[in-house]
């Protein structure tokens, strides 16, 4: 069963799930933290 946790960052809070010993954060709360700005960048 998944666990959820949440931790904030720069004033705004993101989920984290735990799932079978493994963490994934929530994109949709990232993007929800953006105020609309969807860009990623992607280091290479």
């Amino acid at each position: 069963m998944a666990k959820n946790k949440k931790i904030e960052v720069e004033g705004k809070e993101i989920s984290i799930i735990l799932d079978k010993g493994k963490e994934y954060i929530s994109l949709t709360d990232m993007l929800k933290a953006k105020d609309g700005d969807f860009y990623f960048g992607l280091a290479s």
